[in-house]
């Protein structure tokens, strides 16, 4: 009794009260605040399609699309942490660009129509080592690309609401990687995997090497309101609900 705790909690969060198993249930440090953490799933996510999916080694070139968004800027700054040699971010708008630079992308695209040629200009016409993709179709086909040679694009939503489809022989031509990445299917079926992944989060928030971006604000009894921000597309990195 009496321990901060973050948790996956089962069937949401929204409630002043919920359940969590015992395996999917941490510590809190005492000097990490409760909103720093509010976003597990977003933290998790940015830190294993980088590592675990991505297999991100240093000097790497990375390319995370929705740079501004909540997994997409914590990938941002991850990256950089993990030692990523350039991270190119692409957004929809200058003022989702303006956060992805202030998160520490080095370059970064407005707009997703033809950004591949960017990359390869941005990248001196070797393409992004790994990918970072929550859009899918057409960007997705878009990415594909951009993708460097032994490069690996890793697929962990459909945000746009299109599946994409590529062409298999680059792949073994090229040793390119399409990889698929979900929280949600670990916490399903390998819960006990991803404490490794939480307590590395844990430990790159509390030496000041990430943090979560909160675009917003809203009491839960405003969660309706809080949804047709994000539903609008205008909103950066996490929105948060609180009691």
């Amino acid at each position: 009794m009496g321990q901060r705790v973050v948790a996956f909690p089962v069937g949401g969060s929204y409630a002043e009260e919920v359940l969590a198993q015992a395996t999917l249930t941490y510590p809190l440090p005492d000097d990490l605040p409760d909103e720093a953490v509010a976003g597990l799933t977003v933290l998790v996510t940015a830190y294993n399609v980088l590592t675990w999916a991505g297999r991100l080694q240093a000097g790497e070139r990375v390319l995370v699309q929705a740079a501004a968004g909540g997994v997409g800027s914590t990938a941002v700054q991850l990256a950089r942490s993990l030692g990523a040699g350039q991270v190119i971010g692409v957004v929809g708008s200058e003022a989702k660009a303006e956060v992805a630079r202030r998160l520490g992308a080095q370059a970064v695209i407005v707009g997703y129509e033809g950004f591949a040629q960017k990359v390869l200009e941005l990248t001196q016409g070797a393409g992004a080592d790994l990918i970072l993709d929550s859009v899918s179709g057409p960007v997705f086909e878009e990415g594909m690309r951009c993708l460097a040679p032994f490069g690996r694009l890793v697929v962990y939503g459909h945000a746009g609401g299109q599946a994409g489809s590529f062409e298999t022989r680059p792949l073994h031509r090229q040793t390119k990687a399409v990889i698929g990445y979900s929280s949600g299917h670990y916490r399903r079926s390998r819960p006990e995997l991803l404490r490794p992944s939480v307590e590395a989060v844990l430990g790159h928030l509390r030496r000041g090497e990430a943090q979560l971006e909160i675009g917003a604000r809203f009491p839960l009894e405003k969660a309706g309101e809080a949804h047709t921000l994000v539903e609008s597309r205008q909103s950066v990195g996490k929105v948060l609900l609180y009691l």
